[in-house]
């Protein structure tokens, strides 16, 4: 069967005063999602999708656009101010990289991976939609971009003695 939530209805589930959509806790055992496929093909398996539409109207589906956040994953603790409170450590994001084409699969987009550092979110690797990984910090200052050719060889875009072989002095 389906569930499907619509408007302003809350579902809490081993809690009460629901604070989203759908909350599920437990104080027993992690609270869990799951969702399992069970069949004999290869490719079907359990799935969870997040969208975006920019339709204002559920149900309604509105091309989405370049920079658009397609959707968000938040780990979450809870902080040690007066009053404590849930705290965002960590994300992981999608953003639209691109013009949507009408193409069924492969929308381009990037995924976004974000840590906490006390006072603020910052990003430290992205994943970009034409096979670039960015990572925001490899030992010294600035951006590195890790590139892969045809073949699957690695190319970094600034020079790192540490991944270099065979280094000798010119005299």
């Amino acid at each position: 069967g389906n569930l499907l939530l619509r408007y302003a209805s809350d579902v809490g589930t081993g809690m009460t005063g629901a604070n989203s959509k759908l909350a599920i806790a437990n104080t027993t055992a992690s609270s869990v999602i799951s969702t399992k496929g069970f069949s004999t093909i290869p490719h079907l398996a359990g799935v969870v999708v997040i969208g975006k539409s920019r339709g204002n109207t559920i149900g309604t589906l509105a091309t989405t656009n370049n920079g658009d956040a397609l959707g968000y994953i938040a780990f979450e603790g809870v902080n040690a101010s007066a009053t404590p409170a849930q705290s965002v450590g960590a994300t992981i994001e999608a953003y639209q990289a691109g013009t949507a084409t009408a193409v069924a699969a492969g929308l381009p987009s990037d995924l976004v991976f974000k840590t906490g550092n006390g006072s603020a979110l910052n990003e430290v690797m992205r994943l970009q939609s034409d096979k670039t990984v960015k990572v925001a910090s490899l030992a010294g200052t600035g951006n590195r971009a890790v590139y892969s050719d045809a073949t699957g060889n690695l190319t970094n875009s600034s020079s790192d003695v540490r991944v270099k072989k065979n280094i000798e002095n010119i005299t």
